[in-house]
């Protein structure tokens, strides 16, 4: 199972990713297209859409995402194991200096912005 974890989790991935396309277009522009026509109108094309997208293929990406989501879940590293412990030594070392970074960076920012600000109130 270890060996098909990256596998499974790059699945999950594509999986979420073509999910978060789908209820992206819903969102921003497929459901404002639909209060665009009369309610009949509207109506009958949401119980189209609704009837058509029942195939194996979004069947796949919908069930299938959150299938793998949930093995993923399980097969989870321990805290306790030893692979919990040296995924948790390489992530605190890793993490630390890029935070020390995005610090620094924000910090830079917030200057920057209180003295565009003070510049804009002299004027």
């Amino acid at each position: 199972m270890i060996m098909l974890l990256p596998v499974l989790t790059m699945l999950a991935a594509l999986g979420s990713g073509i999910m978060a396309g789908l209820f992206f277009a819903f969102s921003s522009f497929i459901m404002t297209a639909f209060s665009k026509l009369p309610p009949e109108q509207g109506i009958a094309a949401m119980n189209s859409i609704n009837v058509t997208i029942l195939n194996a293929t979004f069947g796949m990406a919908f069930f299938g995402t959150a299938l793998l989501c949930i093995v993923l879940g399980i097969q989870a590293i321990s805290p306790a194991s030893p692979e919990g412990t040296a995924l948790w030594t390489r992530y605190f070392a890793e993490w630390v200096p890029w935070n020390h970074v995005r610090t620094f960076a924000s910090t830079g920012s917030l200057i920057a912005f209180i003295l565009a600000y003070g510049k804009l109130n002299a004027v």
